[in-house]
């Protein structure tokens, strides 16, 4: 009897342990570098309308989200070895679809606009204007087609856009490259918004952010679920109103 009783207690300890496997949550493992307004970093607590997207995407598909926070370089190169499942804020290119799968954008008509120091004398009215200048830009990011496939555009790499920004201030190069809502935001939060001006060329191209997956992700076969899940979000106007809760007006001297 007792070896009977043994015996249940163990086959009921694996039931329990199998259901557990089963019904237990998914860890998705998400790599996020600061990027305001998408990605705020505060007290070691991040914020923003990609990380409350990526949370309500993670709640409709049943999975914990684990966020790791990172330098940018060190984000993306994780991202492509396949050591976490996710990134937010990337922009499609076609050379990013050998390492990773993208989903529907989340955030559309991003506007990539140019920044110099007040006084610098540069003057942009037509993209070949740009050749006379190096130009700030952060390593690996993509901006809009015609300026990143442009061979005749001389970049200086920086480490994210918070280093472009402190190189311009010191004078390291006259101009750096942007999106527009993102510096803006940084400008409106920096006590040296006085001394940038933000040029009135802009490109027409426009760009789109996007979740994307890495190609060695078991995640990989949601894709589908994901698309859907975004388009609904988006059809909700939980974007928009993640975007009021935490884009602040731009109403400082760099307009």
């Amino acid at each position: 009897m007792k070896m009977l009783a043994n015996l249940k207690k163990s086959m009921l300890f694996l039931i329990l342990f199998v259901f557990s496997g089963l019904t237990c949550a998914q860890d998705f493992h998400v790599a996020i570098a600061r990027w305001d307004p998408f990605i705020m970093i505060t007290k070691g607590k991040a914020t923003g309308i990609s990380i409350d997207y990526v949370r309500e995407l993670c709640r409709r598909l049943g999975v914990n989200l684990v966020l790791h926070e990172l330098p940018w370089l060190r984000a993306i190169r994780m991202f492509e070895r396949g050591e976490v499942d996710a990134m937010v804020n990337l922009y499609f290119t076609q050379a990013r679809t050998s390492t990773m799968t993208f989903a529907i954008p989340y955030y559309e008509n991003m506007n990539m606009r140019f920044y110099t120091y007040k006084k610098s004398g540069v003057r942009i009215k037509q993209h070949a204007d740009l050749y006379q200048y190096e130009i700030g830009a952060v390593e690996y990011a993509a901006n809009y087609p015609n300026f990143d496939l442009d061979a005749k555009i001389k970049t200086h790499a920086t480490a994210s856009d918070e280093h472009a920004l402190k190189m311009l201030l010191h004078h390291r190069f006259k101009l750096i490259i942007a999106a527009e809502i993102q510096m803006d935001h940084m400008l409106d939060n920096s006590d040296n918004s006085e001394q940038i001006e933000k040029l009135d060329y802009a490109p027409s191209q426009t760009s789109a952010v996007h979740i994307a997956l890495s190609k060695k992700s078991a995640f990989i076969k949601e894709l589908p679920r994901i698309n859907q899940y975004t388009r609904a979000i988006l059809e909700e106007g939980l974007i928009e109103s993640y975007a009021k809760k935490h884009i602040r007006k731009h109403t400082k001297a760099h307009k």
